[in-house]
C-alpha cells in the first residue's frame, strides 16, 4: 500500500507543475511551446489531438502526458488548455474543468495497485506577466478539488482507498527568475480552508477506516533553485549542481475525526489544535524536516479498551530533524529536536494505575535537543550506492545534548553535555568509536516518586532498594530537598567516571 501514496504524490506534483508552467513571452503560441518543452524536458511524453489559433486565443485539445516512475507508469489527460493574449503583454491560461491521471504498478513488480486521480476547479485563473528574465504567475480559484481512488493488493485482499482534498478560496503568486546557471523559484499561497477525507474498506467489508481533517487559514511559502542541464531523477547529481528547495506551511487551527473497524474491533477518535506549522528544506548542505503544533487535543475510544474514552492534550509539540544527505570528507552539522510540553491525560487513563490519586497530576513535559557533527560515506539518496554499501554508511564525530527535560508525576530530570568520538579506535569500547566528554544530570523529586510507586504497589520494595543503590553509585545529593546531581565522564583513556569516581 505505501506505493499508492507515493504515486498519488507524484501525480499531484504533475498537476502543480503543469498549472503554473507557462512561460509568458510574446504570444500564446510561444507560451504553449514553453509548456510542452518543460514537460518533455523532464522526461514526459506529450501528445496532442489538435492546436487551433482563433484571434488572440490558442486552444490545445486532447492533451495526453505519459510519464514513468520506478515500477510505476502513469498517464494524464487534459481535455484542453487555452492561452489567451490579454492585449497588455500578459497571457492568461485557461484550464479545462477536469484533469485526470491514472497510475498503475508494473506487472509482476511487488504489490499491484492502481490509482485514479481527478482534479476539478471553480474559477481557476492564471495570469502570466513579466519579461525574459523574470516571470510572475498570479493565480486564484474559488475552489479546487482533488479526488483519488486507489486499489492495492491481490484480488483476494484488494483494499480500495478513496481520498478527497478540497481547497476553499485560494490565491497566490509564483515567480520564476531565469539565470544562466538555472531557474530560481519562489511562491506564496493562501487558502481559506483545506479539507481532507480518506476512507478505506476491504472487499469483504470486514475492515473499514475513515478520516476527516479540516484546516483553516492555510498559508504556504517556498523558494528553490533548479540547476540547468540536470533533472531531479538523478537527485545526487542535481544536489551537487546546486538544487535547492525549501518552504513552510502554517494554519490557524485544525479538527480531525476518525473511526474504523479491524478484525471485529471498533475504534474512533477526534482531535483539534489551535494552530501549527511545517517546514522543509532540501539542499546540498542537507535535508530539514520539522513541525510545530499548539494547544492540541485528542480523544480515543476502542471496543478493546474497557474505558468510556481516553483523552489527552498538549500545550505545545515540536519535532525538527536536520542532517546531511550527501557523501563528504568533512563532518557536517545535524540536529534532532523533539518536545511535548504541557501534556495532560484524562482521569480515565490515570485511573488505570493510580485510582486513588496518589501521584501529582501536573502537566508533563518531555523535551530532548540533540546535535553534533557526522558524515556519510555515500549519497543516501542514491539507491544503488546505498544498496552497495556493506559496512556502516557513515560516522558520527560529535554528539551534543543541548538539553534534556523530563517532568512527570512530581519528578523532574534535566541534563546537558557533549561527547566527541574517535572513529579510528573501535577496540576500547568493543566495536564502537571511543567517546570522550561528559554529561551533567539533575534529578529533583526522584526519591519521593519512588516512595509513592512503592506505596501504590507498582514497584516492589526490593526493586526500589536496588534502584536507590544504583542512584547512589551514579549520583550525589545536590542543593535542595530530594535533589540528586551527577556528572558522567569518559576520558581519553576510555575510563568512565561518575562524580569523579571511576566506574570502568
Amino acid at each position: 500500500m505505501p506505493r499508492i501514496f507515493s504515486t498519488v504524490s507524484g501525480a499531484a506534483i504533475l498537476v502543480l507543475a503543469a498549472a503554473p508552467g507557462a512561460w509568458a513571452d510574446v504570444t500564446p503560441k510561444q507560451v504553449w511551446d514553453e509548456v510542452r518543452a518543460l514537460l518533455e524536458g523532464s522526461g514526459q511524453t506529450v501528445t496532442v489531438g489538435s492546436e487551433a489559433q482563433s484571434g488572440g486565443t490558442l486552444t490545445v485539445r486532447d492533451i495526453v502526458i505519459d510519464f514513468a516512475m520506478p515500477d510505476v507508469t502513469s498517464s494524464a489527460t487534459l481535455e484542453q488548455l487555452q492561452f489567451v493574449d490579454r492585449g497588455d503583454g500578459t497571457v492568461e491560461i485557461v484550464f479545462a474543468p477536469e484533469y485526470r491521471v491514472v497510475s498503475r504498478s508494473d506487472p509482476g513488480v511487488g504489490e499491484p495497485f492502481e490509482v485514479q486521480m481527478l482534479m476539478t476547479h471553480s474559477g481557476l485563473g492564471i495570469v502570466v506577466s513579466g519579461d525574459e528574465a523574470e516571470k510572475t504567475y498570479d493565480f486564484s480559484a474559488d475552489a479546487v478539488t482533488l479526488t483519488m481512488t486507489g486499489t492495492g493488493g491481490t484480488e483476494e485482499d484488494a483494499a480500495p482507498i478513496d481520498l478527497r482534498l478540497g481547497l476553499g478560496p485560494n490565491r497566490g503568486k509564483y515567480v520564476v527568475r531565469t539565470q544562466e546557471a538555472g531557474r530560481a523559484f519562489e511562491s506564496n499561497v493562501e487558502a481559506a480552508s483545506v479539507d481532507i477525507d480518506v476512507s478505506s474498506a476491504a472487499v469483504q467489508g470486514a475492515d473499514t477506516f475513515k478520516l476527516t481533517m479540516a484546516l483553516k487559514d492555510v498559508t504556504s511559502t517556498s523558494t528553490g533553485f533548479l540547476p540547468a542541464d540536470v533533472t531531479v531523477e538523478d537527485m545526487p547529481a542535481a544536489l551537487r549542481a546546486g538544487l535547492r528547495a525549501s518552504g513552510t506551511v502554517s494554519h490557524a487551527g485544525s479538527t480531525t475525526t476518525f473511526d474504523g473497524t479491524m478484525e471485529g474491533s471498533q475504534s474512533a477518535g477526534s482531535g483539534s489544535s489551535q494552530g501549527g506549522s511545517f517546514e522543509f528544506s532540501l539542499a546540498p548542505e542537507g535535508i530539514l524536516y520539522g513541525g510545530r503544533s499548539r494547544q492540541s487535543q485528542m480523544s480515543f475510544r476502542s471496543s478493546d479498551v474497557p474505558l468510556p474514552e481516553m483523552a489527552m492534550s498538549v500545550e505545545e509539540s515540536e519535532f525538527r530533524l536536520a542532517m546531511p544527505i550527501t557523501a563528504s570528507e568533512e563532518p557536517q552539522d545535524f540536529t534532532l529536536r523533539t518536545a511535548l510540553r504541557g501534556l495532560t491525560v484524562s482521569d480515565s487513563i490515570w485511573a488505570l494505575f493510580d485510582p486513588m490519586g496518589a501521584l501529582p497530576r501536573d502537566p508533563a513535559t518531555l523535551a530532548v535537543d540533540l546535535g553534533g557533527k557526522a558524515r556519510w560515506f555515500v549519497d543516501i539518496l542514491d539507491p544503488e550506492a546505498a544498496a552497495a554499501t556493506t559496512e556502516a554508511p557513515g560516522e558520527v564525530s560529535e554528539l551534543k545534548l543541548g538539553g534534556l527535560e523530563l517532568k512527570v508525576a512530581g519528578a523532574e530530570l534535566t541534563g546537558s553535555g557533549a561527547f566527541t568520538f574517535d572513529n579510528t579506535d573501535t577496540t576500547t569500547f568493543q566495536g564502537m568509536p571511543r567517546p570522550e566528554g561528559s554529561v551533567d544530570l539533575k534529578l529533583v523529586g526522584g526519591n519521593g516518586l519512588l516512595d509513592k510507586l512503592v506505596s501504590m504497589g507498582l514497584v516492589p520494595e526490593d526493586q526500589a532498594t536496588g534502584a536507590r543503590m544504583m542512584l547512589g553509585l551514579f549520583a550525589r545529593p545536590g542543593e535542595g530537598e530530594d535533589t540528586l546531581v551527577s556528572k558522567i565522564e569518559v576520558n581519553k583513556e576510555g575510563q568512565v567516571l561518575a562524580n569523579g569516581q571511576r566506574l570502568r
